[in-house]
């Protein structure tokens, strides 16, 4: 691999990560340490508690989901991959953090003051368009249910409107919908990039 080989802007980053292997490796490695994306990483984690460790897996991690990303047209170039790259960091992190039994009691908290930033502008539009694909799976019944609880109907208000038979039914029917609406999120790999 010919390791003076620069790239000067996110396009041709881009070109080479979906090129050749040769020419993709080249590009990962220049970003990942010649413009500092791992270092990047491992200061994201650190300010939220993790070690230079968790910081070097978490950077690996989401140099794989950017990589897989960009071969699969996912990233639609609404930021610069830098940008694009740390908030999946981030969100990796975030999800760790949630699973993992020794950051129960770590303060862990995404940035109050970038809640409106790019990037999780980005990515809420993003996990927005893969939910509403997601959801056109379901019959349109499991559909509605689904919007009337996200409305805040109670189980009687969606006994009247979808003619249940009684409360309880209807809390079975919304329930049943939200079983297959996991199950299909579980069963797609891009899911977990968010």
């Amino acid at each position: 691999m010919n390791r003076s080989i620069t790239f000067r802007t996110d396009e041709e980053l881009i070109k080479a990560i979906k090129g050749p292997d040769e020419m993709r490796n080249q590009a990962l490695y220049f970003a990942y340490f010649k413009l500092g994306w791992r270092d990047s990483a491992i200061n994201l984690v650190a300010k939220y508690g993790g070690d230079i460790h968790d910081g070097d897996e978490i950077s690996n991690d989401a140099l794989v989901a950017v990589d897989r990303n960009i071969r699969n047209d996912k990233f639609n170039q609404e930021s610069s991959l830098l940008t694009y790259y740390l908030a999946i960091a981030k969100r990796i992190w975030w999800k760790r953090t949630r699973r993992d039994p020794k950051f129960k009691s770590l303060e862990f908290e995404l940035d109050q003051e970038s809640s409106t930033s790019l990037e999780d502008d980005f990515f809420n539009k993003e996990k927005l368009s893969f939910l509403e694909k997601v959801i056109e799976q379901l019959s349109e019944s499991c559909r509605e249910l689904l919007k009337y609880t996200q409305l805040g109907y109670t189980n009687e208000e969606i006994k009247v409107e979808k003619k249940f038979k009684n409360a309880n039914m209807a809390k079975k029917a919304v329930y049943r919908c939200r079983e297959k609406l996991k199950s299909l999120l579980q069963s797609n790999s891009t899911w977990y990039d968010f």
